[in-house]
């Protein structure tokens, strides 16, 4: 991997993947709805993101993070839409030379019916075609079971023992 690897939204403006009702694509301010804002705020959706300001999830925090987000040149905050409607959240980035991804399937109607599992391999797939990458992280909190299990499904598998209350999970792509 290179020393500095930068992502160039540019090459992320488009949609990443559409087919089946499912769209994964860069998110926008324009895509920050009521609905969003408020289970983002619900504490069964909220309790495993790794924010330290879960208090402070308003609507201008939201704008702010999707903004820094756009202007970041270490990740890519992608959106998951289901029939036009935003379900969830997946973010990759950039964190001492490895990439890490993330997902969040807000849309309480939505989880559990596999949204999350194909996001992951969607954007996976995707870094390791365009980010010359060979492996992709995550942290997981060891009580969310579901996140662990979509990860399992995405081919992700488990690196280290429980850290700080984290699985560390890994999946590898070889040449």
């Amino acid at each position: 991997m290179a020393n500095k690897i930068l992502i160039d939204l540019k090459d992320f403006e488009k949609k990443i993947y559409q087919r089946n009702n499912l769209v994964i694509k860069t998110l926008k301010i324009e895509d920050i709805k009521k609905k969003y804002l408020e289970n983002l705020k619900n504490n069964e959706i909220n309790q495993y993101l790794f924010s330290k300001k879960k208090k402070e999830l308003t609507k201008n925090h939201i704008y702010k993070y999707v903004s820094q987000n756009n202007a970041s040149s270490e990740g890519v905050l992608f959106g998951i839409f289901f029939k036009k409607k935003h379900i969830g959240n997946c973010r990759i980035h950039f964190k001492k030379k490895e990439l890490y991804i993330g997902i969040l399937i807000f849309d309480k109607s939505i989880q559990g019916k596999g949204f999350g599992t194909k996001s992951l391999k969607v954007v996976s797939n995707f870094a390791y075609k365009n980010l010359n990458i060979n492996s992709i992280h995550a942290r997981i909190h060891i009580e969310n079971k579901a996140s662990l299990n979509a990860f399992k499904k995405a081919g992700f598998k488990i690196k280290d023992k429980v850290i700080n209350k984290c699985f560390l999970i890994v999946k590898k792509y070889f040449f």
